[in-house]
């Protein structure tokens, strides 16, 4: 016999109270030039993304968040730092760098990975309180690098939520879905890069009102179905 399990949360959830620090790691390869059926580039959606996304933290007046951004393709290039309390900072200029993220060459994912894992690394090390979320946003396969997919999920920061954002039907969904299969990681896919605000929307508001975390589930005289390893267990 099979059915679903559906676990209802109280509407009303308080904001977090917590600090948590922002880690974006955003594809600028040259695929990110191309545009969309809107007539934009993928990277002009990137561009208004961010900023929405910065100016909804700087608003929030209830919520300490710090923000690191950096871009890959060959290399990696950090975009923002040093940005200990948005809330505080100007925020047009805030703005303005993440505007200078420019498509460019190959995508290094492998790369990618190893400068976010120091990032978070050596600021966990400072602040272990803080909540630390790494969203890694990709439009495509690896050009550049390794294509080993257990070599790439051992590289995946630790100490943090990482959420993978694949965009468009070109993108590895194969790969970004094994990036994400440790606890408390996730893979979100865009099929149209209109509807980014949408997931990013989602994203934000499961930060900010977290209602339950570090959740097991465990059947008795049953199993559960696990969606990302495609296997029944207990």
């Amino acid at each position: 016999k099979f059915g679903i399990l559906d676990i209802k949360i109280r509407s009303e959830i308080p904001i977090t109270k917590k600090h948590i620090h922002m880690v974006f790691t955003i594809d600028a390869s040259g695929s990110m030039s191309d545009k969309c059926s809107d007539g934009r580039t993928k990277m002009d959606h990137i561009h208004h993304t961010l900023e929405n996304m910065l100016r909804i933290f700087h608003e929030n007046k209830e919520c300490n968040i710090s923000v690191h951004i950096q871009s890959f393709d060959t290399i990696v290039k950090t975009i923002i730092t040093d940005v200990p309390d948005i809330r505080k900072s100007d925020i047009e200029y805030l703005i303005q760098l993440s505007q200078q993220i420019r498509p460019n060459d190959s995508t290094n994912i492998e790369l990618a990975l190893e400068k976010a894992t120091i990032e978070i690394s050596n600021y966990h090390a400072i602040n272990p309180e803080h909540e630390i979320v790494h969203i890694f946003l990709t439009d495509g396969d690896i050009t550049y690098g390794s294509n080993d997919y257990d070599l790439l999920l051992e590289l995946v920061p630790k100490n943090c939520t990482n959420i993978f954002i694949g965009y468009g039907i070109d993108h590895d969904s194969q790969l970004l879905s094994h990036l994400s299969k440790q606890k408390g990681n996730e893979y979100r896919f865009i099929d149209a890069l209109e509807k980014a605000g949408l997931v990013y929307g989602e994203v934000i508001h499961g930060l900010l009102y977290k209602a339950i975390e570090d959740v097991t589930l465990t059947a008795i005289s049953g199993e559960l179905y696990d969606y990302q390893a495609n296997t029944w267990v207990t």
